[in-house]
């Protein structure tokens, strides 16, 4: 059976060594009460996490993996396709503000002229399993959520739960009832990933002068997430 039945006892003792790393190693983000939302406050809560890596096809897994560079591929093309962003976004632009915002945007800098040919993108491809009602679960596939250009947060907080996981199978007997198999944790390394691209991208620019610039919501909650790129850019 998984996730493997365990008793009171030995669930307070995996949700505290789990909780104090998760603390230790910046799995982390702002306190959820409305109250506590304010400039320079030191409280922090652990991001929410799995106790236990979920199971997931291996052939569905290594499926998005591939399709991941033709999807950012395809995405980056249509971004450079004047005729179909028009085409799309003068009826979406009707429909909401913040859409309109970036259109008008697109619209002022393609009317002063486009002056540099590097961009960059940072992308997330959402996807949920999907078995058909009945079917047996061997017969699960991939089905894309969403494709997101904008809101693709979390990359570096899956790194730490990924690292997390891995120190739970390597620290408490018994961990995962001996169903799991550190071969079976993926690596994960999107927080350099991130990094890596961004510098690559400051380095296209051609200016010593030239700032990243990370921008961050009031009272946003998971500011840590962008935190890790921020000091994985800077020790470069």
């Amino acid at each position: 059976m998984y996730p493997p039945q365990v008793t009171k006892g030995e669930l307070n003792e995996l949700l505290t060594v789990a909780i104090d790393w998760a603390l230790a190693h910046g799995l982390i983000v702002r306190p959820s009460l409305e109250n506590t939302l304010f400039v320079n406050n030191p409280a922090v809560t652990h991001a929410p996490f799995a106790l236990y890596p979920t199971p997931f096809p291996r052939k569905e897994f290594e499926k998005a993996r591939r399709l991941q560079q033709p999807w950012n591929t395809l995405i980056h093309k249509m971004s450079q396709d004047d005729h179909l962003i028009a085409e799309t976004m003068e009826t979406l632009a009707n429909l909401d503000e913040f859409t309109n915002q970036l259109y008008q945007i697109y619209l002022t800098v393609k009317k002063e002229g486009i002056a540099q040919p590097a961009s960059l993108g940072l992308h997330r491809n959402d996807y949920l399993l999907h078995v058909e009602s009945g079917a047996d679960a061997s017969t699960a596939r991939i089905q894309q959520v969403e494709f997101n250009t904008i809101s693709a947060s979390f990359g570096s907080l899956s790194v730490r739960t990924s690292e997390l996981h891995r120190f739970l199978l390597s620290t408490l007997k018994g961990y995962g009832g001996n169903q799991i198999g550190i071969d079976q944790l993926p690596e994960n390394d999107a927080i350099r990933s991130f990094a890596d691209g961004l510098a690559h991208a400051w380095k296209l620019y051609g200016n010593p002068s030239a700032r990243i610039a990370m921008i961050i919501q009031p009272g946003e909650r998971n500011v840590f997430d962008q935190r890790w790129i921020e000091y994985t850019l800077q020790a470069r």
